[in-house]
């Protein structure tokens, strides 16, 4: 029981409890860096949505395509770390999916970018035109968003 029972009744009325959602993750994948001391870093949120029944042909091919970029990007220092994570249990549409990317400022986020078209520059043509079929065909792109958020305090152990 609270010992605020008035306040807890004004902030009850204040919200639509049948709104209530709670968000519980799976990390599908990830690689992390150990942060610098005192660090701040830009941290890069996408939200995407895979189609129905695809999110396996999704992992196939993040694993062998994004995966391996975003795994060098991290060894090198670019960036501290990634994260690729989906709802464990489904309160928002099925395949919702978050990546995550820690980075140590704005900047790096054009490193990203290169280093993810130098990856695909390397692929044979076909492949490269394969590859961009493969995922246009895996999103609804309507649920796309895109989210920077800067830390003010992060620890890590």
């Amino acid at each position: 029981m609270s010992q605020h029972p008035a306040l807890m009744q004004e902030a009850a009325a204040l919200s639509d409890m049948s709104a209530h959602r709670d968000l519980v993750i799976e990390t599908l994948d990830a690689n992390y860096s150990k942060l610098p001391a005192g660090g701040k870093p830009i941290m890069a949120f996408e939200t995407d949505r895979v189609k129905p029944g695809r999110m396996d042909d999704f992992m196939a091919l993040f694993r062998k395509y994004n995966k391996p970029v975003f795994d060098k990007l991290v060894a090198d220092g670019v960036i501290y770390g990634y994260e690729l994570d989906t709802e464990a249990f489904h309160t928002m549409d099925p395949g919702t999916i978050w990546g995550l990317v820690i980075m140590p400022d704005l900047a790096t986020e054009d490193k990203v970018e290169a280093a993810f078209g130098a990856a695909r520059m390397n692929l044979p043509e076909a492949e490269r035109n394969t590859l961009e079929k493969q995922f246009s065909d895996l999103f609804d792109f309507a649920s796309h968003r895109d989210r920077m958020a800067r830390a003010v305090v992060f620890k890590t152990k």
